[in-house]
């Protein structure tokens, strides 16, 4: 796990474990999707720590 800055297509860990994709960055706000919900804004005050890259995912074939 790395404390990056997440980029689009990374997978992110917040809040008590759980994860997300970053969907989009608008005007420097994080969005974010978890499987079955629809995108959301991280609230700023949330740390996004980034468990896999973009390419790391697409490295293991993981694109959901």
């Amino acid at each position: 796990m790395s404390t990056q800055r997440p980029q689009v297509g990374d997978e992110v860990e917040y809040g008590d474990g759980h994860r997300a994709l970053v969907t989009d960055i608008r005007k420097g706000h994080v969005w974010l999707r978890a499987n079955g919900r629809q995108e959301w804004e991280a609230p700023a005050e949330v740390t996004l720590t980034v468990v896999r890259t973009r390419i790391e995912r697409i490295a293991e074939g993981d694109l959901w």
